[in-house]
């Protein structure tokens, strides 16, 4: 399969069909993209893919090697049918945190990893809302999916209960210089896209590692279950650089002037509602950035929660380090990302390993 680098990279990991528990398109090109660039690879009971890196030179311990794990997720939020009306309609739940107001009206395709249906959010317009209807938003599981069919049994040969669907969204570039990028699931697919980008550099440019490192691209992030604690128990690593996503909030009236910015560089996070980091690690991330002139900012707040919490509590504990990149209406159809700042997450990665302090 052709290479792809850069944005074009980010777009065509965006543009996958890939919700909690349905990642196999992901998964199949994440492999395809990394099968060239790594010592080994495979895909877990959980549907983790794991790359591995060997390690070399002086700095290499290779009768007792350190192993750091560098993980992001595949999946992204979604919807799962749960009933059938009569006139056609589906019904569904969501998977994962979205917002109702976000879908009313929105394009999704439902399906799995092979089938691929079209339907449209329904949407009851304006003017034919009580006073009270407008006060709030549509719970979903009150919601409509229309498919263009006419029966129940129509909807039925169609899709199935149990079948799942993601916006659909076209991933494009825009601002000056196409430098800010729009599509969906782009909190987890920038991160993922990072990880192959740094594993090209690494072994493009024969870089002799201080240890072995595992890239893992995880399943089910978005829901309560989550796959990265299978991927750290597999790796048992002695720590980990969690790559993510932060919302954030420039762009929003009111928001407190510690919000994190776009185009401001990568968020370290000391703390959020999942983990507490390790405060060495931190101050190390804080200290490489600075020594390699990476742009990066500091998320003042502990909203939030990643993968690490996962990581931190698996096999006998695990040293954990947060590294987001900052997105603008995360869970919806239209996410935003500054490709400068996509730029850093991986230089500031490439520095922290090769730095052989973690």
């Amino acid at each position: 399969m052709k290479k792809y680098y850069g944005t074009e990279l980010v777009g065509k990991l965006s543009e996958l069909f890939g919700p909690s528990g349905c990642e196999g398109n992901v998964a199949e090109f994440i492999i395809s993209q990394i099968d060239d660039c790594c010592d080994a690879y495979c895909t877990d009971r959980a549907g983790n893919v794991i790359a591995k890196m060997c390690g070399s030179g002086l700095e290499y311990n290779a009768a007792d090697p350190r192993k750091v794990m560098v993980c992001a997720h595949m999946d992204e939020v979604g919807v799962m049918i749960r009933d059938f009306d009569e006139d056609g309609y589906i019904k569904i739940a969501p998977i994962g945190s979205i917002d109702p107001r976000v879908l009313c009206g929105r394009n999704l395709v439902l399906g799995d990893e092979d089938k691929r249906i079209e339907g449209i959010v329904a949407s009851k317009a304006i003017h034919m809302q009580s006073p009270e209807e407008r006060k709030h938003a549509t719970p979903i599981y009150k919601m409509n999916v229309d498919i263009g069919a006419n029966s129940e049994n129509e909807a039925r040969a169609e899709l199935d209960i149990g079948d799942v669907g993601v916006f659909a969204s076209k991933f494009s570039l825009f601002g000056k210089d196409g430098r800010y990028m729009k599509g969906k699931a782009l909190d987890g697919r920038i991160p993922c896209a990072a990880m192959i980008e740094i594993m090209r550099s690494f072994r493009e440019s024969a870089k002799a590692l201080p240890c072995d490192v595992y890239f893992a691209f995880t399943c089910c992030e978005e829901t309560s279950f989550s796959a990265t604690r299978v991927a750290a128990q597999t790796i048992k690593p002695d720590a980990a650089i969690v790559l993510d996503s932060v919302e954030a909030g420039d762009a929003v009236s009111g928001e407190p002037s510690c919000a994190v910015k776009l185009g401001e560089g990568v968020a370290i996070s000391f703390a959020d509602r999942g983990a507490i980091y390790d405060r060495r690690l931190t101050e190390l991330a804080i200290q490489e950035a600075e020594n390699g002139n990476v742009k990066y900012q500091i998320k003042k707040t502990t909203s939030g929660k990643t993968g690490a919490v996962n990581i931190q509590r698996a096999c006998e504990g695990v040293k954990v380090i947060s590294l987001a990149v900052p997105v603008r209406y995360m869970h919806s159809a239209s996410c935003v990302a500054d490709s400068e700042d996509y730029i850093s997450l991986k230089n500031f990665v490439d520095t922290m390993i090769t730095a052989n302090k973690i």
